[in-house]
């Protein structure tokens, strides 16, 4: 008899799994509980997953008054709480407020929990007009109803649950691939592999990740994947290029990570983000800088004529004016001076990115002593620059293989950049030392510092450093980025510190042929 009741049970659970409605597979459960048990009606209670509270799921047609909602310390929230059944075989014996009195619809009840593992979706419970006494028997068949409708309904929901993950999948525009981490064979492809690259499913899962591949043999994919099945690292990103079903090559990222399934083994789980457009973009971005330092070059040099002639018609003028006593001539003079000064030096760094761009940029390398050079930099400066103090020291004499007159354009930028980004009257202090077997060259200010948000920008082309306290100095902000070039030539490094108190340090490295260490100072 419990035999042909338990495949009754069983039977309502394979039916039961072909449903999409959780409260049909509830309805289902409910009345052959009914069947099984003998009871009179039954109704049912849903616990939801966001609120705790409990709605009603279902209620037998003859079932004789409508439910009150389960309330606080009563059965429904004692079986909750146990994960057991709870029998009540004479309910005359129950203590019942006049609101909650059933002792007139029923003589005996039990609160099966619907509860499979850590889910617990509610309660079913079975009634009965009629005073019984639960039986070892009909304990067994209370717990099985329960057990086995929340396990159908944990199974629905997982089913449901890898539907929608697979359709959000399928939709998705990138691809996505398992494959076998020893034989590399795909064993998975959503949609978004057919659209890609116009395989079937069927198609792709006879291919391995490296028939995909035309630029990758075994060897090169082994030693990339190597850190994951060594678990040095959780996963990878790179680029390479897929095959599509019509013989074209795609650019792609290529994600990789090595996960365990359910059944024990891991898998590789791979995603592929189609690198078409980005490419054609980064083309285009790549023709239109072409573009323009094209037109950079070709304007600077058609403005260095003019501007070469102006700057000679104007010292011919001032020596001219020498022995001439007229004080406005030379006045106007003098500012006309400084405006193709700094015209001239526009041109010029102008003139310099794009030789840098196209590798033309000449350097007339030979052995010179950085001492020297920058003691004498710094002593024009102290004559030009009255309104900061201006200080040099050096561990040493340092030599180096370098281009004189390019080393002097960094070192003169760097000093410029403390005059211009500090307030007068604050000093400049320029180190020259050993660090590290590199004559290293430090110019430090006492500014207003490079924010955060801008630290990254500094080297880039027409960048220029803004602060809410100082104003915008005027330039192309091609400077530092020419500076930088010019160091990694000399097999060195530009880079700098702001501190924290205000201020900058930029830091100039660059290897040695020999030094003499020493205390000069000056």
């Amino acid at each position: 008899m419990l035999s042909e009741q338990i495949a009754l049970l069983n039977n309502t659970t394979l039916e039961s799994l072909a449903e999409k409605d959780r409260l049909i597979i509830v309805k289902n459960f409910t009345e052959i509980g009914l069947q099984i048990l003998k009871a009179d009606f039954a109704f049912a209670w849903w616990k939801s997953d966001n609120t705790k509270k409990y709605s009603l799921a279902y209620k037998t047609p003859n079932t004789p008054y409508v439910p009150n909602p389960p309330r606080k310390r009563g059965g429904n929230y004692r079986v909750q709480k146990s994960k057991k059944p709870l029998y009540i075989s004479d309910t005359s014996q129950e203590t019942y407020s006049k609101k909650y009195d059933i002792s007139s619809y029923m003589k005996s009840y039990c609160i099966v929990p619907i509860f499979f593992k850590k889910h617990n979706y509610g309660n079913v419970i079975f009634c009965f007009r009629r005073k019984i006494s639960f039986s070892t028997e009909k304990k067994t068949l209370c717990a099985s109803i329960g057990h086995s409708l929340a396990q159908t309904i944990t199974i629905h929901r997982l089913y449901s649950n890898l539907k929608d993950f697979k359709n959000r999948l399928d939709h998705t525009l990138d691809a996505v691939f398992i494959f076998d981490p020893v034989t590399y064979r795909i064993e998975y492809s959503n949609l978004g592999t057919v659209r890609q690259l116009g395989y079937s499913s069927k198609e792709i899962c006879k291919k391995t990740i490296i028939d995909l591949q035309p630029n990758v043999d075994i060897a090169k994919f082994r030693k990339l994947i190597a850190p994951l099945i060594w678990k040095k690292r959780d996963s990878i990103t790179f680029e390479t290029t897929l095959k599509t079903s019509k013989g074209k090559n795609i650019p792609v990222e290529l994600f990789i990570q090595l996960s365990s399934s359910l059944d024990g083994p891991r898998k590789f789980l791979s995603i592929v983000h189609n690198l078409t457009q980005r490419k054609k973009v980064e083309m285009e971005s790549q023709k239109l800088l072409r573009q323009k330092d094209q037109f950079f070059s070709i304007a600077s040099h058609e403005l260095k004529t003019p501007v070469t002639t102006i700057k000679g018609f104007s010292q011919m003028l001032s020596e001219k004016l020498k022995n001439i006593k007229d004080e406005e001539s030379r006045y106007f003079l003098g500012k006309i001076n400084n405006q193709v000064e700094k015209i001239d030096h526009l041109i010029n760094d102008l003139l310099d990115v794009s030789r840098i761009e196209t590798g033309k940029l000449k350097f007339d390398t030979k052995e010179l002593n950085l001492n020297s050079l920058v003691h004498n930099l710094v002593e024009n400066f102290q004559y030009i620059v009255t309104s900061h103090s201006i200080s040099f020291s050096s561990e040493g004499n340092f030599w180096i293989e370098g281009d004189n007159q390019r080393i002097e354009q960094v070192i003169t930028n760097l000093i410029t950049n403390a005059v211009k980004y500090s307030p007068p009257d604050s000093k400049i202090i320029i180190n020259l030392k050993a660090v590290n077997k590199q004559a290293c060259i430090e110019v430090e200010d006492f500014g207003f510092g490079i924010s955060e948000h801008d630290q990254e920008k500094v080297f880039h082309r027409f960048f220029q450093s803004k602060h809410k306290n100082h104003k915008i100095y005027p330039g192309l902000g091609l400077g530092l980025y020419i500076a930088r070039t010019i160091v990694k030539h000399h097999g060195g490094e530009l880079s700098f510190i702001s501190k924290k108190t205000g201020g900058t340090i930029f830091s100039i490295n660059i290897p040695y042929t020999k030094c003499q260490l020493e205390n000069a100072v000056s």
